[in-house]
């Protein structure tokens, strides 16, 4: 093979190596962007369940007021947080007259969880009216069951349902024998008086899986 033909083989290849070279070191074409969550829904001010702990107390603390705003039959009534009013989100605009006159107390709104959007659909409400000191418990009544030392509150036809249906629990009269029990008390309950829990403590099942519900005079 005579030089100048040698000379154009070799050309040739370089071009080729180079061209696959070029191939392989090419930058790829930017992929798609990730679809990003909408998150617009979230109100601005969430607070966990160490700060609601402080304000879920009998009697409820001056200019405070926390709420459900899961539908009340299905939800609330079955379980809430002690003290927590119902105000479903559905009926918010109609029980508009539930909530304080004073727009500077303290509202903590509430629901089923974190991924739920009901307490945050009412709390950019009560902040259209307003409130001006407006909170979102975002991971909501779950996550006050679940945690250790809270308890919760249920509705009278719940406790109704298991007196009719005679299910394993144990009611409990927290109030006074002679002057409370003794005059009335739920079907079924038995007389532990608060004052005396300590020294009755004993009569409590010993299988902790037992649910406990406790009752006495009301909120006040």
């Amino acid at each position: 093979m005579s030089l100048r033909k040698r000379l154009l083989v070799v050309s040739v290849l370089a071009a080729l190596l180079l061209a696959g070279f070029g191939c392989a070191s090419a930058p790829k074409a930017p992929e798609a962007a990730s679809t990003v969550e909408d998150t617009s829904w979230t109100f601005h001010d969430i607070v966990d369940v160490a700060f609601v702990q402080q304000y879920a107390k009998v009697p409820v603390p001056a200019d405070t007021m926390i709420i459900d705003s899961r539908p009340k039959r299905p939800k609330y009534d079955k379980g809430y947080i002690p003290s927590a009013v119902s105000i479903p989100d559905s009926k918010f605009e109609s029980m508009l007259s539930s909530l304080p006159e004073n727009k500077e107390a303290l509202l903590i709104f509430y629901c089923q969880g974190p991924t739920r959007k009901l307490s945050h659909k009412s709390a950019w409400k009560a902040e259209k009216l307003g409130y001006k000191n407006v909170k979102v418990f975002e991971d909501g009544f779950p996550n006050w069951k679940n945690t250790p030392g809270n308890y919760y509150a249920v509705e009278t036809s719940v406790v109704k349902k298991l007196v009719e249906t005679n299910v394993d629990v144990v009611i409990i009269d927290s109030r006074p024998k002679r002057p409370k029990y003794d005059k009335g008390h739920i079907p079924g309950a038995i007389s532990m008086p608060d004052s005396k829990f300590d020294e009755m403590k004993s009569e409590l099942p010993a299988d902790k899986d037992i649910p406990l519900v406790f009752y006495c005079e009301g909120y006040t």
